[in-house]
């Protein structure tokens, strides 16, 4: 498993079972917080069966769809995905919440650990840097295209509501 995830697909034979050996499994269920946002969170985790949600928010923003209950967009990641890397590299709390949306298996290497494999293949910490930028960009892509989306959508509505209006002006003059 390790292997297909794109932090770890240089690394040798001798690396990987460094990695392997001081990991834990952890077992999540449907609803379980695994992470809370701002939260201690140093250390990695890697999905090997299931799906977690990504519950990304500002405080304020929080607040604001509490009051209004709107949904938000759903960041989903499965099997072979990872997380935990950013508080991880930045040495900060939790930046999101990440939920168990089902039966989970779960492998976690604490932050310690993972510093101690980092010293011996240092290139891994930029790797995952590149990684974690490309998942966000591809994140901020998807979002701009559905707004963008969004903005034509209601740009044809406007103006098909618009030519309504003008048409039903002109059956009503004599």
């Amino acid at each position: 498993m390790l292997r297909n995830v794109p932090i770890f697909r240089g690394l040798n034979a001798k690396c990987i079972l460094e990695i392997v050996n001081r990991m834990t499994s952890i077992v999540a269920l449907p609803g379980d917080l695994i992470v809370t946002k701002g939260h201690s969170n140093s250390g990695l985790y890697f999905i090997s069966r299931g799906e977690v949600e990504v519950i990304v928010h500002d405080d304020e923003e929080e607040e604001e769809q509490e009051a209004r209950k709107t949904a938000r967009p759903k960041i989903l990641l499965t099997e072979g995905d990872y997380f935990g890397e950013v508080s991880l590299l930045l040495n900060t709390p939790a930046t999101a919440t990440i939920e168990a949306v089902s039966f989970c298996d779960l492998f976690y290497i604490s932050g310690h650990d993972f510093h101690l494999v980092k010293e011996a293949s240092p290139d891994i910490e930029q790797t995952l840097r590149d990684a974690r930028k490309e998942l966000f960009d591809k994140a901020g892509d998807k979002e701009t295209k559905k707004e963008k989306k969004m903005e034509e959508e209601e740009k044809q509505n406007a103006a098909s509501s618009s030519s309504s209006i003008m048409s039903a002006k002109k059956s009503l003059r004599f």
